[in-house]
């Protein structure tokens, strides 16, 4: 994948000054996110959308103009947004952290994500996300290998050994 250009921050459309400010306040850290390629999400300090880099973009399918103002939680599962809610309590208390959860893309696909959340020196929120589906797939692939290697003859508890070299 393409590094993204940096958007104009200038251009972005936003209706309060103080969304402006974290936005400024944390633009160095945006431009490092995008040069990663990792999706990048930005929020006020009510948790509403503010920013959302290109490559975020390609994983929900919901493009920035149409997101922003948008609650963090928006494109979520319902056991994600109690995470969520949990998790800006955090960030109220200016702490990190990074959890799990399950969002909804714009067509409905279920995508689990790692989500890396910070407080803003603004009083906002930034976040990156990583796509865990590769990292998912792998692993129940190797849970498939492993259940038939212990379920098949080569390690079955339930069989005796046999001694090739005896028989």
């Amino acid at each position: 994948m393409a590094i993204s250009p940096i958007r104009n921050f200038r251009s972005i459309k936003l209706e309060r000054p103080q969304d402006r400010e974290i936005l400024e306040k944390v633009s160095h850290s945006i431009g490092m996110a995008q040069a990663l390629s990792e999706p990048l999400w930005l929020g006020d300090e009510k948790h509403r959308t503010i920013y959302v880099n290109p490559v975020w973009e390609n994983l929900t399918g919901y493009k920035l103009e149409e997101y922003i103002g948008k609650p963090a939680d928006y494109c979520f599962t319902e056991k994600s947004k109690k995470m969520i809610a949990d998790q800006h309590k955090l960030r109220k208390k200016g702490l990190s952290s990074k959890y799990e959860a399950t969002m909804i893309n714009k067509s409905g696909e279920k995508i689990p994500v790692l989500i890396s959340g910070s407080p803003t020196s603004a009083g906002g929120t930034i976040g990156l996300w990583i796509d865990l589906r590769k990292n998912k797939k792998l692993v129940q692939e190797e849970h498939k290998t492993d259940n038939a290697v212990f379920s098949g003859s080569i390690c079955d508890p339930g069989q005796k050994p046999k001694n090739q070299a005896m028989e």
